[in-house]
Order: C-alpha cells, then sequence, then structure tokens
C-alpha cells in the first residue's frame, strides 16, 4: 500500500521500493488505475487483465468496461484507464459489435456495460423475478424496491436504464413503479377464476356506488383476504381501477364517469368536487378519490378547490 495517493495511467511505468530498508522490491506497468484492493482474482478478471496486457485499443477498451460495471466514466476516462484517446468512436463501435452495451440514463448520459455483465445481471434479475413471483403467486407484479435490493451496485439512474432495455428485449414488463417477467401470468384456479368474475360483475354492476371489499365479502360469503386477492388481480389485469382503500371501480365504469366529467367541465367551467359528485350522481366517497385520480393521471388539474380540464387555460376569475 502506497503512503500517499498516485495519480496513474494505464501503460504508465511503476517501481515497488520498500520503505525499510530501502529495496528494490519490483516493478512493472499499469494495466488497471482504477483497480480495487482483492482477495483473490478469478478467471474472468485475469482474462480482463490479460487483454489489458496484451490486446489491441479495442480489446483494451472492452476489457476496461467489464472490469469496471458500475463505474462512472465517460469516453475520456478511456485514456487513463486503457490508453485510447478516442474513446467515443472505439465505445459506438464495440455497441455496434455487441460487445457492450450503452445505457441511456434518464437524467442524461450515458454508462456502459461489458456483455458478459450485462449477460449476468440479466440472468441475475430473471432468477429473482421467478423467485417474487412464485412466493406471491397471485400477483402480477413485483414492486421494483423488492428488485433493487439485490442490486445494490447500481446507481437507481443506471438499473432503470438496465430495465428500460430489458423492456424493450422481452424480458420484463414494467408497470408504474413494478415489473413482472413477461411471460408471467397469474395462474388461478377455477375456484378463483369464479370469484374473480363474481367480482368483476358486482363491481361493474354497481356503477359508481360499488361495494367495499368487506361488503363483497359478506355478500359473496368468502374470505376477505381471497376477495382482496382476486380485486388486486382484477387491478393488475386492467379489469378493475384501484382508487383507494374501500373503492374499486370496473374500468367501463371510470371510463364513462371519465367522459361525463370531460363533458361536465367543457359546459360549466371548472367544477368543485361537489359539483362533480352531484354531476355523476355518485357520493363523496367515491367522487374524492376519482378526483383525485382524475389529477394524478394528467386528466384535471385543481384551480383553489375547483378542477378544471389539464390541457386548458387557467381562469381569470373564479366561478361563483
Amino acid at each position: 500500500t502506497v503512503a500517499q495517493p498516485v495519480a496513474a495511467a494505464w501503460g504508465d511505468p511503476l517501481v515497488l521500493r520498500d520503505v525499510s530498508p530501502m529495496d528494490l522490491l519490483g516493478g512493472g506497468r499499469v494495466l488497471d488505475p482504477w483497480a480495487t484492493r482483492r482477495k483473490r482474482l478469478d478467471e474472468a478478471t485475469r482474462e480482463q487483465l490479460q487483454r489489458l496486457s496484451d490486446g489491441m485499443p479495442r480489446e483494451r477498451v472492452a476489457a476496461a468496461v467489464g472490469l469496471h460495471p458500475t463505474a462512472d466514466f465517460d469516453a475520456d476516462d478511456l485514456f487513463v484507464l486503457a490508453g485510447v484517446g478516442d474513446g467515443a468512436t472505439m465505445l459506438d463501435a464495440l455497441s455496434s459489435a455487441g460487445l457492450v452495451h450503452q445505457l441511456d440514463l434518464p437524467g442524461g448520459g450515458a454508462a456502459w456495460l461489458h456483455c458478459d455483465t450485462f449477460a449476468a445481471i440479466q440472468s441475475r434479475l430473471q432468477r429473482r423475478l421467478d423467485e417474487e413471483h412464485r412466493e406471491k403467486p397471485l400477483e402480477q407484479y413485483v414492486e421494483r424496491s423488492r428488485i433493487d435490493r439485490y442490486f445494490p451496485e447500481f446507481e437507481p439512474s443506471v438499473f432503470t436504464a438496465l430495465l428500460a432495455i430489458f423492456e424493450q428485449r422481452g424480458i420484463v414488463v414494467m408497470h408504474q413503479s413494478s415489473l413482472a417477467l413477461a411471460q408471467w401470468n397469474v395462474q388461478l384456479t377455477a375456484k378463483q377464476q369464479a370469484l374473480l368474475e363474481t367480482l368483476l360483475a358486482e363491481v361493474g354492476g354497481a356503477g359508481l356506488d360499488p361495494p367495499t371489499p368487506s361488503q363483497l365479502a359478506e355478500q359473496l360469503r368468502a374470505p376477505l383476504s381471497e376477495v382482496a386477492s382476486m380485486l388486486q388481480v382484477g387491478v393488475d389485469r386492467s379489469e378493475l381501477v384501484w382508487l383507494s382503500q374501500d373503492v374499486y371501480l370496473h374500468r367501463k365504469t371510470l371510463a364513462a364517469a371519465r367522459e361525463a366529467t370531460i363533458e361536465a367541465i367543457e359546459q360549466q367551467g371548472p367544477m368543485t368536487v361537489s359539483e362533480i359528485r352531484s354531476h355523476l350522481a355518485t357520493t363523496r366517497r367515491v367522487a374524492i378519490p376519482l378526483c383525485e385520480y382524475y389529477d394524478a393521471t394528467g386528466l384535471t388539474r385543481r384551480e383553489g378547490d375547483r378542477r378544471r380540464l389539464a390541457g386548458a387555460q387557467p381562469s381569470s376569475s373564479k366561478t361563483p
């Protein structure tokens, strides 16, 4: 271990001396200036270091990317890491050849992963999601927070970019803040399927005055936990929409309410929750979370205690 940090780049000569007594221990040249302490070198790392030692510029760049799969570096850093001046051109060539993968980060910029690292991450992700699906077979999606913790080496922005590529390739399906394996579908028993169909019929038939999960459980003489699970399956399959703890609407009911709300606001101008409730002939139990859903999905925007269509211009004065 050196007493002070040393600035080094790929290919720099080095000499190792002992401090006391002043003996020459050895020498060589720098292969990986960003190396961290390792207990031992695995075979993959040895191969990458060999490419840095003997490889052509293209091989050295690929090796540098492979040795630092989670490092935050740009193309200019490849002069330090691999002795290559035109790093951007080299990365583009490697990306075209499928040896590295470029990740477009959400906030701008890019990161790169070696193809071997990319394949290993894909395999880890598929195994983790498969285990999650098996643990909770009635859930269509897995909260991303449950997956992120198994990939602590990645910054959230880098992992988000990775998931975007996996989705493009048909490996996973993203849904809001959740994800699932693309081939995963909840498998229901005949009894569960019958309960789901009954729940869809009951909620759909009630329109904008849907029964609560507890009321449905009592009405159908079914355990509340089973009713709650099947309601969630209905949400995951986009047959139902969850508005609040006790309010689920059928997608057709919501679509009709949405159109009626748009028409009313276009004709009357910004409306209060009470006015929307009255227009839709529903209750405050439904109207309040419904209006919040409108806001969250970009249909409406609050203006004081009123809501206008999100694409409309703000009114110059409040409606009396």
